[in-house]
């Protein structure tokens, strides 16, 4: 197993490019997930959203991009998955939206839409199973970035990543919500033991864990042309070491090559687990 281990407190983060003109982006994206070699199922769920413009037809405003690996066996993890993307669809997405047309909106307002957003996933889950206790249990990381102008807000719980690659070189954005992780900040193991600790994959914080006890993680990232955004579950990080994950975004021709690239590779070292990839490029608009 490969893994990328990155310890930080910081509960915001913000990440700036180098000086650049000032020129609009333009957005290219593509989603895929795929099941894997090993498991039965396929309990991954990705959205990719454009924030329409009145101006015409295909004008955007901008994007929501998101990832949910569910967990809690088969038919729960896909419910948890299922549902946290339906709630961001049907409750977030229009808020969201609104926001966008102010073009430059408050940070602020934008962090705080980004955890309402987790926290109404959370409680679509406990409204159902409330009416369905046989699914007590489920739950499912969720990573999302919202691209405002030349601005890319982060809400992160759980395993999933987010990472951008500029200059040729894999940032990595977010931090695993893990117990080994959390034993790692405590000073109980060493960072280098994270990838090979026995709970390097039970989650400390996850969608469907109460809206009390969640803990949304945000950041702030810049962005400029030539920046590549990578959304993924741990069936991508859990098989494939930073490198060669940084070597597919960078040689792919496109967002649809690089998922495609990315998911076969995965599969190449194994496929052990369900694997998706969202990836999203900015280039100068023509």
């Amino acid at each position: 197993m490969h893994t990328d281990p990155k310890i930080e407190t910081l509960p915001h983060r913000r990440v700036a490019p180098p000086a650049q003109t000032r020129r609009a982006l333009q957005v290219t994206s593509y989603g895929m997930t795929d099941v894997g070699l090993v498991r039965p199922s396929n309990e991954d769920r990705f959205l990719v959203a454009p924030f329409p413009e009145a101006s015409g037809p295909g004008a955007t405003l901008g994007h929501l991009f998101a990832v949910a690996d569910g967990v809690g066996g088969a038919r729960g993890g896909d419910v948890a998955s299922t549902l946290t993307m339906e709630s961001i669809q049907e409750a977030s997405l229009p808020v969201l939206c609104e926001l966008c047309r102010q073009r430059t909106p408050r940070p602020s307002w934008v962090f705080d839409e980004l955890r309402a957003l987790f926290r109404r996933a959370d409680t679509r889950l406990t409204d159902e199973i409330a009416r369905n206790p046989e699914l007590r249990g489920m739950g499912t990381t969720l990573t999302v970035a919202v691209a405002i102008g030349r601005t890319l807000f982060v809400g992160h719980a759980g395993d999933s990543r987010c990472y951008v690659v500029r200059g040729g070189a894999l940032q990595r954005i977010t931090v695993d919500h893990t117990v080994a992780v959390e034993l790692a900040k405590l000073g109980v193991i060493e960072v280098e033991a994270v990838a090979e600790h026995p709970y390097r994959n039970v989650l400390s914080n996850w969608i469907g864990m109460g809206a009390a006890r969640l803990n949304v993680e945000v950041h702030e990232v810049d962005l400029g042309p030539g920046d590549t955004v990578l959304l993924c579950t741990d069936g991508l990080t859990s098989m494939v070491p930073p490198a060669p994950i940084a070597a597919i975004l960078r040689r792919a021709e496109s967002p649809e090559q690089a998922c495609r690239d990315l998911v076969a590779c995965a599969n190449g070292q194994g496929g052990e687990d369900n694997v998706t990839a969202v990836v999203a490029r900015w280039a100068l608009a023509a």
